[in-house]
Formats: structure tokens, C-alpha cells, sequence
């Protein structure tokens, strides 16, 4: 965290006290640094604020083609500003805004919280923007719930990485209790060890925050019926897809006689016979159908279909991610 905050300092983002317990000897040597950065930055300011406010008021008047309020123009620029200095990049930045105008309508005192915490505990600012713009709601949790958060996540390590750095594109995250993502965590470890386990949540970043009986049937589903260990597991992004899916494509493979399920204790290469997991269930229908099984797109969608007569125990919501459709599986 104490990188994160030198790194906003010098960029003229953050004010407040700066750690310099890691290194006592130097403590004069970095505050002169500092000192430094927010001189050059002062410069670079004077000679680009016109050009940015110019661009940001450019960019206004399209919004406000859009229907965005005339009112909001003044704070507009200021966010717009804070967001190009911090570093996001400026493409991003309009497609995000003129796709979503909603979000300029937060209090720029909000969008700074959440931009220092969230930086503060190791997340890239480009992430934080995205995670904002995905779910705009996360702008109203409070400064001190906001702390408490990175704080217990960012001191919670797999391995080198911090719990904060592994979750930070997954925005749904914020909206659960950090004991209750500390709790996940230690199950998932009872599984996977430490350097798999890093991969997998940095894979399926739904394995946080989904409900633990979802996530342990699609892995009791890979292990026993599949015959796959973990490493297949963690190399895919399986635990994204539904139950559903995953059944689909294994038994549209197995059933035509193209999946062999492996015997591991015997012949720890065994699985090299099929394709990898990752190929079975995170290709696109087109992609699965064409390059893995080889058989025609007609042939997918009736098994698709009968696959839903057979059990259906599914819900809707499962159903639909079985449904022949490449939108939601590219």
C-alpha cells in the first residue's frame, strides 16, 4: 500500500501522510522526492489543464446531445480531469461515459474515496474505473466501510499476491463482507494449494462471492464424473459456466464416443487423450462444435435440447446458459 500512495502523491492525487517506515535512512531523500514530482507535475498541469479542459468541454457538449444536464458541466470537468490525471486512459474514459452518462452524476468527493483506497491496496486505476463503471453503486459505499475493506483483504496473502489484488475485477466483491470472503478463501484452500489457488480466483472470480454449494457441485461434477484433477480445473474457467453447461459439453463429447474418462491412479497421463478442460468449456458453441467434437452446429443445438428434457431440475437461468447462443460463451 505504501508504494500505491507515493505513487498517487507524486501524481498530486493524495495529500495525507506518507509511509516512510520501510526505509528510516531515507526519510529526507523521499520527502525531497516527492517535493520533486509534485513540482514537475505542477508544471505539466499549467501546460496541459487548458488542453484538457478544452477536450473535457468538447466532450460535454456531446453528452449533453445525449440528454445529460447542462447543470452537471462544472463537476463533469473536474471528475474528467481527476480521472485523466490519475491515469485512465482517455478512450476508455469517453466510451465508459457516453455509454453510461449516469456516472458523472456521483459526487467527485465519492469517486476519489474509492480511487485512493482502491489504488491504495494494490488495484491498477484502469481496473478501478472499470469496476466503477460496471457497477456505479459501488461509489456509495462509505469511506470508513471502504478502508475496512482493503485493509482485511489487502494483509490476506496467497502466496505473494494479496487477497485485494486477486478479487479486483470481480466488482461484486465489494458487496460482500471481507470475513465472509476471508471465510471462501480458507475453504478454497482446503482444496487447492496456494500457487493453484491464486490462478483459479484470478480465472474464476466468480469462486468468491457464488454460493459455496454451486461452486462444490461443478468441481465434485469435473473431479468424479470427468475424471480431471485440479490442475485442469484451475487452468479453466469452468467454475464460471453453469453446472449445466459443463454437462452439455462433457456429455455431447462422451456420448459421441470423443471424451474418454481418464484413469489417473493408473495413468497419471491418461487425460492428455482428451482435449484440455479449458477447450471443453470456455470455447465459443462455434469453436466447440467445429474444432474440438468436429461434428455440425445441428447436431449441438438438438443435444442441447434433449440434455434439457433429460434433467430438468435446472432453472431457467441455468437453461439459458446451455441454450445455443456464442454471445455469452466468447
Amino acid at each position: 500500500m505504501a508504494v500505491q500512495l507515493w505513487k498517487l502523491a507524486s501524481r498530486g492525487l493524495y495529500s495525507g501522510a506518507l509511509p516512510t517506515k520501510r526505509f528510516p535512512h531515507n526519510n529526507i531523500i523521499l520527502a525531497d522526492l516527492h517535493r520533486r514530482h509534485v513540482h514537475v507535475n505542477t508544471i505539466v498541469d499549467e501546460d496541459n489543464r487548458e488542453d484538457v479542459r478544452e477536450k473535457g468541454s468538447e466532450f460535454f457538449e456531446r453528452l449533453q446531445r445525449k440528454g445529460v444536464d447542462s447543470r452537471h458541466r462544472k463537476s463533469f470537468l473536474s471528475l474528467y480531469q481527476y480521472l485523466l490525471k490519475a491515469g485512465v486512459d482517455k478512450n476508455n474514459l469517453e466510451s465508459q461515459f457516453f455509454g453510461t452518462p449516469d456516472l458523472i452524476t456521483y459526487p467527485l468527493s465519492d469517486w476519489k474515496n474509492f480511487c485512493k483506497i482502491m489504488a491504495g491496496g494494490g488495484v491498477p486505476i484502469d481496473i478501478v474505473f472499470k469496476n466503477i463503471s460496471q457497477c456505479p453503486d459501488l461509489l456509495q459505499i462509505s469511506e470508513k466501510k471502504l478502508e475496512h475493506f482493503a485493509e482485511k483483504l489487502s494483509f490476506l496473502n496467497i502466496g505473494k499476491y494479496s487477497v485485494m489484488e486477486l478479487v479486483q475485477q470481480n466488482p461484486q466483491v465489494f458487496a460482500h463482507p471481507p470475513n465472509a470472503i476471508i471465510k471462501r478463501v480458507r475453504k478454497l484452500s482446503e482444496i487447492f494449494v496456494a500457487k493453484d489457488l491464486r490462478t483459479l480466483i484470478k480465472n474464476n472470480q466468480n469462486v468468491i462471492t457464488d454460493q459455496w454449494d454451486t461452486i462444490d457441485e461443478k468441481i465434485s461434477y469435473i473431479h468424479e464424473v470427468m475424471g480431471l484433477k485440479q490442475d485442469q480445473i484451475v487452468a479453466s474457467q469452468a467454475l464460471e459456466k453453469s453446472l449445466l453447461h459443463i454437462k452439455i459439453r462433457h456429455q455431447f463429447l462422451y456420448r459421441a464416443g470423443l471424451y474418454k474418462t481418464p484413469k489417473l491412479t493408473k495413468d497419471s497421463n491418461s487425460h492428455k487423450i482428451n482435449a484440455d478442460l479449458s477447450m471443453i468449456t470456455d470455447t465459443s458453441n462455434k469453436f466447440f462444435v467445429n474444432k474440438i467434437a468436429r461434428l455440425t452446429e445441428d447436431e449441438y443445438e438438438v443435444f442441447c435440447r434433449m440434455m434439457k428434457e433429460e434433467d430438468d431440475s435446472f432453472s431457467d437461468d441455468e437453461e439459458s446458459d446451455g441454450s445455443y447462443s456464442d454471445e455469452d460463451e466468447e
